[in-house]
């Protein structure tokens, strides 16, 4: 496997198609993670992500794979909140594993303001409904299922901004500009 990886991670590096790939050896790191955690080589670029430094992180929508697919998993369940007047506050969050251990998580646009993450313009306050719903499995599945995800976090935890189906929303990519004599 190895092999395979040292092999595949220059192209993947060189084609500059998965966000967060800065070389050959970041490349088949998120390779080998991916293939630790049971993802094929090219799925541990979807689900694997590089924010900022940070250690490796996983997309809330690869978290949510990787638990849908452990036979761990015996319940899930995702709940969207309101106040009285059905103005949307947050998300709760209920996962179970098969040994019969349970957790809930709730994480609302309250705890988003106490955390200081909603900015003006930023992810925050662009999708709020998406940004509480991952958050809020993040922060259970990190209870609940630490060994199903090898350690990682989810990629928000990290301030990653996410799209509605929980992948991180890439980045621009800028080619550095040509300084070669003419």
């Amino acid at each position: 496997k190895w092999a395979l990886i040292s092999t595949i991670a220059p192209a993947a590096h060189q084609a500059r198609l998965f966000r967060g790939v800065s070389s050959p050896q970041t490349a088949a790191m998120i390779m080998l993670k991916g293939q630790e955690l049971g993802l094929s080589l090219t799925a541990s670029f979807e689900f694997i992500q590089m924010i900022e430094g940070q250690p490796p992180a996983v997309s809330p929508r690869g978290a949510l794979a990787l638990i849908h697919n452990s036979p761990e998993c015996a319940g899930l369940r995702v709940t969207r909140l309101t106040d009285d007047k059905g103005v949307f506050v947050g998300y709760e969050v209920w996962m179970k594993r098969r040994t019969g251990f349970e957790h809930t998580e709730r994480w609302t646009l309250d705890d988003a303001r106490r955390a200081g993450l909603i900015k003006t313009k930023g992810a925050w306050e662009t999708y709020p409904e998406n940004m509480c719903k991952w958050r809020a499995i993040g922060f259970c599945a990190d209870v609940v299922f630490p060994d199903v995800l090898g350690g990682l976090k989810t990629a928000d935890q990290y301030g990653a901004a996410l799209d509605a189906q929980g992948d991180v929303v890439a980045g621009q990519w800028t080619d550095a500009p040509d300084t070669a004599a003419d």
